[in-house]
């Protein structure tokens, strides 16, 4: 369900990350090394590490907030978000509630 809310304060957030695309990524990197000579491969834990990292570096565990890209808003600007995300942020004090505030009018 989404809520309607106005913007009190500018607010960024990138595009949750493609969890198929990066598991591909990951995948091409095995295999990249796999075609390797064997005196030229490295070392699985040595791989493992790697993309240990660019999970990291990706984001990859991040809990996915429902955006396919990056968004922004200004202070001020109006838009639906998903309710949850929306009480968060009108928690933290970036939004207010639309309706909250046609009610008290």
């Amino acid at each position: 369900m989404k809520k309607r809310v106005k913007f009190l304060d500018s607010w960024a957030h990138l595009a949750d990350p493609n969890v198929k695309a990066l598991d591909a990524k990951y995948q091409l990197l095995r295999d990249q090394n796999a075609a390797k000579p064997e005196n030229q491969q490295l070392k699985p834990s040595t791989i493992n590490f790697q993309i240990a990292e660019m999970k990291k570096a990706d984001r990859y565990a991040e809990k996915p907030v429902g955006f396919g890209r990056d968004i922004s808003f200004k202070a001020g600007d109006e838009t639906e978000l998903p309710e949850q995300l929306a009480y968060k942020l009108e928690e933290a004090g970036i939004v207010t509630s639309l309706a909250d505030q046609k009610k008290a009018a």
